[in-house]
């Protein structure tokens, strides 16, 4: 199939420029017919009833439409030559060229960018969606996948225990060890001051760090809590934090990577 011979005029200067600036045309008619993917070699075979080839002379309608424009010169016979006004309008369409591509780059990025927030929203539904147990074996789970040692990990059973839901073992740049306790809460809401406080009392003198999970949130303020003199420090790990933590270690997701390339 043919292409327009609108279309065929900005590839025709890009082969006069790529030979120089000028070129005699049986150089470069099959150039220019190596740019059509829709050009069959039966096509560039085909002859018009006056016996020329319907390819060549196609090129030449659009060369003088060309020359019309004042893109290329016809100053020298049997030569084709360019312009300063066509390598201007070539130059213009590769700027053009240039910003569609950032264009269609960041249509992609943020396409990207709102599938994974539909995934995270996802995973957070899964996450609501368990029952306490399950949560709490998911912790165990999380933890596992984030350096404590799995055979240390244990829930405790469920009755008076301070609020501790399970604890573990940890080491810190592979040299001490340091014993963790830990406390799941599956709600919607924000987890207050006295919730934190009271754990914190509970495992006080018992184990040197604390982790408070939750589906929810925290409020406001909770987390100068965190750290105070004296006081066991209590790490504060929300719905969304959880979430990062899943996609950091492909807990319940799988990542596919995809390639972009863009012009240096």
């Amino acid at each position: 199939m043919f292409p327009k011979q609108k279309d065929i005029e900005i590839p025709l200067l890009k082969a006069v420029i790529n030979n120089g600036g000028y070129t005699k045309p049986k150089d470069i008619y099959k150039l220019i017919a190596k740019e059509f993917k829709c050009l069959t070699k039966e096509d560039l075979e085909i002859r018009l009833a006056n016996g020329d080839n319907k390819w060549q002379n196609t090129v030449q309608w659009v060369r003088q439409a060309l020359v019309s424009k004042g893109e290329l010169s016809n100053k020298k016979k049997g030569i084709w030559e360019i312009t300063k006004q066509g390598i201007e309008r070539v130059e213009s369409k590769q700027h053009s060229n240039n910003n569609l591509v950032s264009v269609e780059i960041d249509y992609i990025e943020n396409i990207i960018l709102e599938y994974n927030r539909n995934l995270k929203e996802q995973l957070r539904n899964k996450l609501y969606n368990m029952d306490s147990l399950e949560f709490e074996q998911f912790s165990k789970l999380l933890l596992q996948e984030h350096g404590f040692e799995k055979d240390s990990i244990k829930l405790t059973k469920k009755g008076p225990d301070g609020g501790i839901d399970g604890y573990g073992k940890i080491k810190l740049a592979g040299i001490s060890e340091i014993n963790v306790a830990f406390q799941c809460k599956k709600w919607k809401g924000n987890v207050g001051r006295s919730i934190v406080q009271e754990f914190r009392g509970n495992i006080q003198g018992k184990y040197e760090k604390g982790i408070i999970f939750t589906t929810g949130g925290f409020k406001r303020g909770v987390d100068l809590l965190s750290d105070q003199i004296g006081a066991v420090p209590i790490v504060m790990i929300n719905g969304e934090q959880i979430v990062e933590l899943m996609i950091e270690k492909d807990i319940m997701v799988n990542k596919k990577s995809i390639y972009l390339y863009e012009l240096k």
